[in-house]
């Protein structure tokens, strides 16, 4: 029922959700004024929804979308149902990526350097429940139970297993410029 994509409004690119019943788009990445974005220095992109549209993951340069923000590039959680924004990676100038499981339960998110780069956050409790010191992650999965995390490093494919607490690498070849690192339905 719902997408999430990148659009430009004006100069600058701004997230958006699009209901394929009702036919509306709404602003993901609101600034605190709940406003887009008029500079060019603060695009957001790299939009994932749930699937039940409540929950939109998103990156951006923007610094006004939460609070105390003062580090470009960061990950946000967007609650449409709440309308409100959550700073996931506020204020690191450590690049990032992020994966969240389809019923919006987890977000994954691994970082480019400084350990621990790891963390899993429970969008219900709201709270950071794992974190494994592996840096260099230059592409990440989680599945969609949330016990799994598949990433990329240089060195090749890993993947993690929170619940068995394992650790492999599944391959040492692994192309990060064409990821498609998706899990199945079933994990």
């Amino acid at each position: 029922r719902y997408v999430a994509y990148t659009a430009r409004a004006t100069n600058v690119f701004d997230v958006y959700r699009y209901d394929t019943q009702s036919g509306a788009s709404t602003l993901v990445s609101a600034n605190l004024g709940n406003g887009g974005h008029s500079l060019a220095a603060d695009p957001s992109s790299s939009p994932a929804v749930s699937a039940d549209g409540r929950y939109v993951l998103f990156q951006s340069y923007a610094l006004d979308l939460t609070p105390g923000a003062s580090v470009r590039t960061n990950h946000y959680l967007r609650d449409m149902q709440l309308g409100t924004t959550l700073a996931l990676t506020a204020n690191t100038s450590k690049a990032s990526v992020a994966s969240m499981t389809p019923d919006g339960h987890y977000v994954a998110l691994g970082f480019s350097a400084t350990a621990p780069g790891l963390f899993v956050f429970d969008i219900q409790s709201g709270q950071f429940v794992f974190t494994n010191s592996t840096t260099g992650i230059t592409n990440i999965s989680i599945s969609p139970d949330g016990q799994r995390i598949a990433y990329v490093l240089s060195s090749g494919l890993w993947l993690l297993d929170r619940v068995a607490n394992t650790n492999r690498q599944l391959t040492t070849y692994f192309n990060s410029k064409r990821p498609g690192l998706k899990f199945s339905a079933d994990g």
